[in-house]
């Protein structure tokens, strides 16, 4: 009886070491894997102003090199004049019970005044941004431009990742994604998009456009 026993019990082990191992594989954490997220888009206009905010995380400095490293919160602002002012421009802000304040710098990449600010938490709904030319100060209020029928950026990574499974296969080694993701909100003329990218350490990438309310993938990039 011991013997019939042992057996079955070898068996059943035997049987499922490997549904372990393929449950195992099968469910790898690939939000652990996004090394840069722009979860909202705050936009705001006034008088001579106009301000974005992304909100979200990202790795300080971002290489795109295939490796996830340590992440902050960040808002990134872009400021755009519709008259040049003379003088530098620095934003000042608060989001709970502490305040930020940054000088504003052209990037010659996104042709605009930009500045990056780490942060404590990420704002709701808006954000109060104020800009100040020397004395003179410019409130503007920034309102978030997530739609409430859009999915969630997780939502968004699912269907990204189910798309593109054979490509992190192929990039995945013992339940480990040889790679690092980037998600980021678009809005444009008031409608959510996703673009999610999967950047690999071997220099391949796999980008996605999601349409956010439907979730459907409406273009891809391979490179």
């Amino acid at each position: 009886m011991k013997k019939l026993f042992y057996r079955l019990t070898v068996i059943a082990i035997c049987l499922l070491i490997p549904l372990m191992m393929y449950s195992c594989k099968k469910n790898v954490d690939y939000l652990s894997y996004v090394s840069e997220l722009r979860k909202e888009v705050f936009v705001g206009e006034k008088d001579n102003f106009i301000v974005v905010v992304y909100s979200g995380f990202k790795e300080e400095p971002t290489l795109l090199d295939g490796k996830k490293e340590q992440t902050a919160l960040t808002l990134t602002f872009k400021v755009n004049q519709k008259e040049e002012c003379e003088n530098p421009l620095t934003i000042k802000f608060s989001l709970g019970d502490k305040s930020y304040q940054k000088e504003l710098a052209f990037n010659p990449v996104k042709s605009t005044l930009c500045a990056e600010v780490e942060v404590n938490l990420l704002p709701e709904k808006s954000i109060e941004v104020q800009i100040f030319e020397g004395e003179n100060c410019t409130t503007v209020n920034a309102i978030s431009k997530l739609n409430e029928n859009s999915i969630s950026y997780s939502k968004a990574l699912e269907k990204a990742t189910q798309k593109a499974k054979d490509f992190l296969t192929n990039h995945t080694e013992k339940n480990t994604f040889k790679g690092e993701i980037i998600i980021r909100l678009l809005c444009e003329n008031e409608r959510n998009y996703y673009y999610i990218c999967f950047v690999c350490e071997s220099g391949e990438k796999l980008a996605y456009l999601l349409n956010a309310n439907s979730g459907e993938i409406i273009a891809q990039k391979v490179n």
